[in-house]
């Protein structure tokens, strides 16, 4: 099966999908037509002039149905092969996303806030499955750290580790997985190797002696359980709990603790040592008239949504400060907010 063929075959598989659970949608989404002549420049996946694109699939249910409520969904069915769909288009959407991406701005920012730190004084926990922190350019001197054990490491990979000895390396927690992981299916020893896309996995073997299975994927969606197989992710969820218990602060970037997350809200509401509590994310706002209007607004959104998920369960509240400018403005103390 080619490219064109597999994302012809996806495509309509999560068009079945919607049929099966949500059939009232069926209309909402593109037809063949339309997805061929989209503009948008991130591609679905396949081949250059196979335009489909997941901002179709997901625009088109806007505000009326979510990624998470229908993962939800199939969970709820034990719909094993419509989580594998919906697994398989969250991986193509994230690569893709993530080969053309073009505006490294916040990742930049971010690395210029981190580089001021001190590694044995900060923990990073990422939600995100891509892996540009560690592919961008090193403007900063700092890296990054998965601290766990691979079974392999790709030598490319290990090189870029090795050039990087003398900068500041951060421990980075991901406890959803990356896009550079790979499981071997038969001896489910774990890879690091380059990210590719879903169906190269086809023709990628493992590459310990002795074991000829295939590598897959190996991100995980909060919606399922944690594999059980594995256990990789059990092993970074108990280093994200001793971090958090010892932490005095938090600083949370661009992260809403979406409902079925409520694994990661416990954690956070047991951080006993917890004084300070910090958002930084980024308001898009084009009427500027309006701007200053919409930052409290969303200021005052966001501190509600705090004190309801976690604030509310915590015998000792910490300071709240929310920045809607980014990492930029933040660092230089603008356009921030301290609430009580």
């Amino acid at each position: 099966m080619d490219a064109e063929d597999g994302a012809i075959q996806i495509y309509n598989s999560f068009v079945n999908i919607i049929k099966r659970y949500y059939p009232q949608y069926e209309s909402m989404l593109p037809v063949h037509d339309e997805i061929e002549n989209n503009s948008d420049p991130t591609p679905y996946f396949g081949k250059d002039n196979n335009k489909r694109y997941i901002s179709d699939l997901a625009k088109a249910i806007s505000g009326e149905l979510s990624f998470d409520k229908l993962l939800g969904n199939c969970k709820i069915q034990d719909d094993a092969a419509a989580l594998s769909v919906i697994k398989r288009i969250i991986h193509e959407h994230l690569l893709s996303a993530s080969l053309i991406a073009n505006d490294h701005k916040p990742y930049e920012e971010f690395k210029k806030w981190i580089a001021l730190k001190n590694p044995d004084d900060v923990t990073l926990i990422s939600f995100n499955y891509d892996c540009l922190l560690n592919d961008l350019t090193r403007k900063y001197p700092v890296s990054f750290d998965y601290a766990i054990d691979f079974d392999y490491i790709d030598p490319v990979i290990q090189y870029n580790k090795n050039i990087s000895k003398n900068v500041k390396r951060f421990k980075l927690l991901k406890p959803h997985g990356s896009l550079d992981w790979q499981v071997c299916v038969k001896c489910r020893k774990l890879h690091q190797k380059p990210w590719v896309k879903w169906d190269d996995f086809n023709n990628i073997k493992c590459t310990l002696d002795g074991c000829d299975g295939l590598l897959q994927s190996f991100i995980f969606m909060p919606h399922v359980d944690y594999p059980k197989e594995n256990k990789t992710f059990e092993l970074i969820d108990s280093a994200v709990g001793k971090s958090l218990r010892e932490a005095v602060k938090l600083t949370v970037i661009g992260y809403s603790f979406p409902p079925y997350d409520n694994h990661m809200i416990d954690k956070i509401k047991n951080m006993k040592k917890l004084q300070n509590i910090e958002v930084v994310d980024f308001e898009r706002q084009v009427d500027f008239e309006r701007q200053n209007d919409r930052i409290q607004q969303t200021t005052r959104r966001i501190c509600d949504e705090y004190n309801d998920k976690m604030l509310s369960g915590m015998s000792i509240k910490p300071k709240l400060k929310v920045s809607l400018n980014g990492f930029e403005d933040w660092i230089d103390s603008k356009v921030s907010q301290d609430i009580a």
